[in-house]
């Protein structure tokens, strides 16, 4: 619960597994072991997905670019947020948006 409140407080900045280590004051392996048994995915991958949620709730605003939303939720390039926008949702930014309006 440690590490999940830490991404939650840091979702928008560049968050490394060793902060999440840190954070949670377990060693690497450790964590990765019990995060994956726990959530079944790393640490970084759990963070990953945070972050695309996030996203899903920015891009229900049509005033936001998907540009912004990108840079809002930690993404310093919106064409690599976009990728990993659609890896985890089956659609890019752009289609999830015309989807839900």
């Amino acid at each position: 619960s440690k590490v999940i409140n830490h991404m939650e407080k840091h979702y928008r900045e560049d968050l490394r597994f060793e902060d999440l280590a840190e954070a949670s004051h377990l060693a690497p392996t450790t964590l990765r072991r019990l995060f994956h048994e726990s959530f079944g995915c790393s640490p970084m991958a759990y963070f990953q997905q945070l972050r695309v949620k996030k996203a899903m709730l920015m891009l229900a605003d049509p005033t936001k670019s998907v540009g912004d939303v990108a840079f809002a939720v930690g993404f310093n390039d919106s064409g690599y947020f976009t990728r990993i926008f659609k890896k985890e949702t089956g659609e890019t930014p752009r289609e999830f948006r015309a989807r839900i309006e």
